[in-house]
């Protein structure tokens, strides 16, 4: 029965985990890749912290037609 048991335990080891180094990522953007300026990244800061803060419909919509608005080009 031991010899079982051992099999057993064996089977429900997880997989080791293996190192695998971090792709190297280009330094060459394409034409309309762009950072946030610190406008932007302000802007989409507060309104991921008001999304958290929609509950109901009309929550939603204040939120959609008032910070969210910031974020979306005219």
């Amino acid at each position: 029965m031991e010899a079982g048991e051992h099999q057993l335990a064996e089977r429900r080891r997880p997989a080791p985990l293996v190192f695998q180094p971090p792709t190297q990522v280009n330094s060459v953007t394409s034409g309309n890749a762009s950072l946030l300026d610190p406008l932007e990244l302000e802007a989409l800061m507060l309104n991921m912290d008001a999304s958290l803060k929609v509950h109901a419909r009309h929550h939603f919509f204040t939120w959609t037609q008032g910070l969210l608005q910031n974020l979306l080009k005219h």
